[in-house]
């Protein structure tokens, strides 16, 4: 028990209320029958339980002792020969008052040590899930991280190389419809059309998902959304995907050029999610490299072929806003060659590989777009067990230099 003067104070309180209440009803209801000798147990057993129990085994003890003390006073009339009589005649009676105020101390004791226990242990659980909390938190944090970098790293480009390498294999009249399933991959587009510019009309030359705005014919005074994107050559689009209307029913036009002939994307739907500018440079991304890959099949003939030096270095620039905007690298191989080993390995070159000779005419410089140290590897590595002896030299275009200076290093010897 605790022992300040405050808490004394209180047991002496409780036990004068508690022993009066009880007086009270015994005096009540049997009044000739004081202390409820007749009874067994008596309820006078709850003083002291209750104090005990409350207060612990030694103020337990004291007040059964009182209680026995009380009861024996006013059976003996208060008379100390009558008390002293009647305290010998009855001694369990009193003993069991002392005793079970002892023992409910001693039990409440015992049940406070396990509730201390039973608090302790609570408090390291709390602490414990405080603290997985405060872990989950922090795995939350990586994982939006982990997303957030996967997001600037675009993992959804991942295999780009690959479909863009299909697209350009195949046939020219396949070309736009290939790119807008492509755009349904990549970049979520669900309803679009590809339109070419002819007057001041759009002809649908490709529909994905067609609804009633994707008409087969488009006029420009209707569309200025479309007439913008083409005037500024720019990606254009309303400002929040609510803002469509019945007149105005697209999300964004992204113009291009295909060889001699200028269009624009009309995007009519894609998840509310997806409408964002990321989403929307990513589209414009794959479309470049389409319509740039499509350019140097177009003029430079099948895979394979050379291409002139101005124009490698348009795909360079190309490949160096796709590394700054998008972080998709690509892989640029310099190698020495022969006659002989130069014809092998425009043989052996991807379909979106793009191959020129350097000045000095003794080494070919090849652009792997979206390609990376792996796909250069391998493609070494093909070099080599064909006969191919010797070593190449490997530039990851990066977002650091320019065109030209990225060329001044190739050129280095």
């Amino acid at each position: 028990m605790d022992q300040s003067p405050r808490q004394i104070l209180k047991c002496v309180r409780d036990v004068i209320v508690l022993g009066g209440m009880v007086a009270v009803v015994n005096g009540l209801v049997s009044r000739a029958d004081f202390g409820w000798m007749e009874l067994n147990p008596t309820p006078w057993l709850l003083v002291p339980v209750l104090i005990g129990a409350r207060y612990g085994a030694l103020a337990g003890l004291f007040s059964g002792a009182l209680t026995g003390v009380l009861i024996a006073v006013v059976q003996g009339g208060r008379s100390v020969d009558a008390t002293k009589d009647f305290l010998q005649d009855h001694p369990f009676f009193f003993s069991a008052l002392v005793l079970a105020g002892y023992l409910a101390g001693e039990c409440g004791r015992w049940l406070s040590g396990s509730k201390v226990l039973l608090d302790e242990r609570c408090q390291k659980q709390a602490f414990e899930l405080q603290r997985m909390s405060a872990e989950l938190e922090l795995q939350r944090e990586a994982k939006h991280e982990l997303q957030s970098r996967l997001a600037l790293h675009n993992a959804t480009l991942a295999g780009l190389d690959d479909d863009l390498r299909k697209l350009v294999t195949g046939s020219a009249e396949s070309l736009m419809a290939g790119l807008l399933t492509l755009l349904h991959q990549h970049a979520q587009v669900t309803s679009a059309g590809l339109y070419l510019k002819r007057g001041d009309k759009l002809e649908r030359v490709a529909v994905l998902h067609p609804t009633k705005p994707l008409k087969e014919s488009l006029s420009l005074d209707e569309n200025p959304l479309a007439r913008r994107a083409l005037e500024e050559r720019s990606v254009m689009s309303v400002k929040a995907a609510m803002d469509t209307t019945k007149e105005q029913p697209f999300l964004a036009a992204l113009p291009f050029e295909r060889r001699d002939q200028v269009g624009v994307l009309l995007v009519q739907d894609m998840p509310l999610r997806a409408f964002n500018w990321s989403n929307l440079a990513r589209i414009e991304l794959i479309m470049l490299w389409t319509f740039a890959m499509d350019l140097v099949r177009g003029q430079f003939g099948a895979p394979g072929e050379l291409v002139p030096m101005e124009a490698w270095k348009v795909l360079i620039n190309q490949a160096i806003a796709t590394d700054q905007l998008h972080d998709v690298p690509s892989m640029v191989i310099k190698q020495q060659v022969d006659a002989a080993s130069e014809k092998t390995i425009l043989k052996m070159l991807p379909p979106t590989a793009a191959a020129t000779r350097l000045p000095e005419g003794s080494a070919l410089a090849i652009l792997l777009p979206l390609g990376g140290e792996m796909e250069a590897g391998a493609l070494v590595a093909e070099w080599q067990r064909l006969g191919i002896k010797k070593s190449p030299v490997k530039y990851p275009v990066t977002r650091g230099p320019s065109a030209e200076e990225f060329w001044k290093h190739v050129l280095q010897p």
